[in-house]
């Protein structure tokens, strides 16, 4: 599909036909300026109209390609369509406003300078006769684009540019490149969808290997992403980029249905050592070659310990709680907004905890609470963590378990409210003599708690200040 049609086709003509026994010039323009805008809506209609039938299309492709995965041939329902047709409007707001925005900004100099009519017309016409709507042009300098950027280890963060300089493009070749994407992420869309309502919890990110391969996307090769979480919107965003080749794949948390994650970080590397051995020697030493080494060398631990403080610093001053689920190897797979004071989780999300890292705010700022620790037991966690703006809080099962399990944390409220009566007095004292705060006392009452508990259980327990 492009924009082959010149969408004013025959507007030269039709201002010469404008009336023109108006007692008012200014009322001339002013009918001229509408008369424009007008045909400007009647072309951007007919577009939003023939794209969505060609992303509904698209749509439905894909979530018949992943029914064929998950084995669910039930129609899908276009609600998950939604995403794509409301970031379509916008778009081309832009692209018609900035071409008609050639013709009324004419208009609009005439009217302020007190222009005639006739000279205003020969304005106009010579603007027409030059080929104007043969190329759009996006001046949107100073202004910001959020775009996601993509570590070497797979997590994504929103980032912000400045935009330095204007674009003109072909109108064929921006409405080409504008159905492409809007086809490619409704495609993606329907693979979602039809993953959801088959009862997937998330989604693999899978990437070409060949020398067209982004390095930003051979990042991502093998990436679990879970439905409804940040990250996995991000990581769709990623997919739109121009030309991207990359496609999704169903997860189903069962190691005998998916791949083993292993096998997708050897053919990162892999892919990535290539891509860097392919480097013209004038890039050795570029961005790109430093991000495909880091892609080769990476290392999950050390990875995953920034990862985790990203988005702990990320949420630290939130008013209300949010959570993050960290796997070993993928990173941030799981996110949730919850109340002031707790995150309610389902019994399919709480699936995904085993074995995994669980932090969240707490807008008090206080370390654990007894339930915080009763739910990494009874969902076994390798660790919970907890942060306020001022400390980092972390606590891991004794030395020699894993993770933590209900016999781990047995009576740990009777433990928790034992300790907090024990130590009442002294930090009483402390608030009524004005040396704390209530909220400063509760966060040092709270971690002398738990330092009492985790000496006494073996759990290894830790409060740092933020760096």
């Amino acid at each position: 599909m492009s924009l082959a049609y010149n969408p004013f086709q025959n507007l030269s003509e039709s201002i010469n036909l404008i009336v023109t026994d108006f007692s008012v010039e200014e009322e001339v323009l002013q009918a001229l300026r509408n008369y424009i805008e007008q045909r400007t809506a009647e072309a951007k209609s007919n577009l939003i109209s023939l794209l969505s039938q060609q992303i509904t299309v698209a749509y439905l492709e894909g979530a018949a390609r992943a029914a064929t995965e998950v084995g669910d041939y039930e129609p899908v329902g276009l609600a998950g369509l939604d995403p794509v047709i409301e970031s379509l409007a916008p778009r081309l707001d832009e692209a018609f406003g900035n071409l008609s925005g050639e013709l009324t900004g004419i208009i609009d100099s005439g009217i302020r300078k007190n222009t005639s009519y006739i000279e205003v017309q020969r304005e106009l016409q010579k603007v027409l006769k030059s080929g104007w709507g043969n190329t759009i042009t996006f001046d949107s300098v100073g202004k910001t684009r959020r775009y996601v950027h993509v570590n070497p280890d797979g997590s994504l963060k929103w980032k912000e540019k400045v935009i330095k300089k204007k674009i003109t493009l072909p109108t064929e070749t921006y409405a080409d490149t504008l159905s492409r994407t809007q086809m490619k992420s409704a495609f993606a869309y329907g693979h979602q969808q039809k993953y959801i309502e088959s009862g997937r919890e998330g989604w693999v990110y899978l990437c070409v290997s060949d020398e067209r391969s982004r390095p930003h996307h051979v990042a991502l090769h093998g990436r679990v992403f879970i439905f409804g979480t940040e990250e996995s919107d991000m990581a769709l965003e990623v997919m739109k980029d121009y030309n991207c080749r990359c496609r999704q794949k169903a997860w189903f948390n069962d190691s005998k249905l998916d791949k083993d994650p292993s096998v997708y970080e050897k053919q990162r590397k892999e892919w990535a050592k290539k891509a860097l051995e392919e480097l013209p020697e004038s890039k050795k030493d570029g961005d790109i070659a430093k991000f495909l080494q880091n892609v080769i060398g990476e290392e999950s631990e050390i990875d995953l310990n920034q990862i985790i403080y990203d988005k702990e610093y990320s949420i630290r001053s939130r008013a209300t709680e949010k959570c993050y689920l960290f796997d070993e190897k993928e990173g941030a797979i799981f996110s949730k907004v919850g109340t002031k004071d707790h995150i309610g989780f389902t019994r399919k999300e709480l699936d995904l905890f085993p074995g995994r890292i669980l932090t969240h705010n707490h807008p008090s700022g206080s370390s654990f609470s007894p339930g915080d620790l009763m739910s990494s037991g009874n969902s076994g966690l390798k660790e919970i963590r907890a942060i306020g703006t001022e400390y980092r809080y972390s606590m891991k099962p004794p030395e020699g378990h894993e993770t933590f399990t209900s016999e781990l944390v047995k009576d740990i409220q009777r433990d928790f409210e034992t300790e907090r009566m024990r130590l009442y007095p002294k930090y009483y004292g402390k608030v009524i003599n004005n040396e704390l705060s209530e909220v400063q006392a509760w966060k040092e009452h709270s971690h002398e708690i738990w330092n009492s508990i985790a000496s006494a259980r073996g759990f290894r327990y830790v409060r740092e200040t933020w760096k």
